[in-house]
């Protein structure tokens, strides 16, 4: 399973996100140690990285079949990725995003991702080399 952990300064509630092999994505609520959203990536069964945007705005998605999505966070949770929708009865369906941009040029696997600071590059680690893409943040 593979976690990326957004790490704040503030108090305030920050959750992370992890994948495994279903090719589901997963929010979680560290405070409670409970799922609070699900996710069906596009054309991913076997994730092998994550990364989200600095400003949180963007998740990016890679697999073992060399598949790179890019979605908006805003849309990935269906809204409900806050302490209310613990409240609400139980865990809510996965939701299916359109991703905002997919790379399907390469059959290696993606083990790492990393966004630039302002989030309109995207970084990909191939053996020895790097690949980027860029995309407009709108």
């Amino acid at each position: 399973m593979q976690l990326v952990l957004r790490p704040s300064l503030a108090r305030k509630y920050v959750p992370i996100c992890s994948a495994g092999s279903d090719g589901i994505l997963y929010s979680w609520d560290l405070r409670t140690r409970r799922c609070l959203a699900q996710m069906v990536d596009c054309g991913n069964k076997d994730s092998a990285a994550l990364a989200v945007s600095k400003d949180s705005r963007y998740l990016a998605t890679g697999s073992a079949s060399g598949v790179v999505n890019v979605y908006r966070k805003d849309q990935c949770w269906g809204g409900a990725t806050g302490p209310a929708a613990l409240r609400r009865a139980g865990l809510p369906r996965p939701t299916t995003p359109t991703p905002v941009k997919e790379v399907m040029n390469i059959t290696t696997t993606v083990d790492t991702l990393a966004f630039s600071p302002d989030a309109q590059i995207l970084v990909r680690r191939l053996y020895s080399a790097l690949q980027h893409f860029c995309f407009s943040s709108e």
